[in-house]
């Protein structure tokens, strides 16, 4: 039995709108909105460390303090199938902790797995690392 054609391009757009709300929702603090971004049983694991720790203590039980930004840059996008995608990449969130007016940049490394719901493409998976991304090794030969 095959498989149903895939508009490959209308799927990253999507997903390329997806990742354009959530860079906004961060921006204005809409975490209520960027819930609506999830499926049913989504998982996030974010990146650990102090200064992630630091990050999510600024957001007093919020995902991000107020005020922060995050810039996110896909480096792959891949549709695998008309249910599932993913994208891999990196991410720099930008926020101020309290008590100082030093701006603070963290970088992580992540890979979201898009799963298309009865509701539209949702994030399903995303685990990220407070590692960059390595650099891409040259094609095999």
């Amino acid at each position: 039995m095959g498989q149903a054609a895939v508009d490959t391009a209308a799927v990253r757009a999507t997903i390329d709108s997806l990742r354009a709300a959530w860079e906004k929702g961060v921006g204005a603090g809409d975490f209520k909105s960027m819930t609506t971004m999830l499926a049913d049983g989504a998982v996030m694991v974010g990146p650990g460390g102090p200064a992630w720790d630091s990050l999510a203590a600024g957001g007093s039980g919020a995902p991000f303090p107020p005020g922060a930004t995050i810039d996110i840059t896909p480096l792959e996008v891949r549709v695998i199938s008309p249910e599932w995608a993913y994208e891999f990449g990196s991410s720099t969130v930008t926020y101020t902790p309290q008590g100082t007016d030093q701006a603070r940049k963290l970088k992580d490394t992540y890979l979201i797995l898009f799963r298309n719901t009865a509701n539209g493409w949702k994030v399903y998976r995303e685990v990220a690392s407070s590692k960059a991304p390595p650099k891409p090794r040259p094609p095999a030969r």
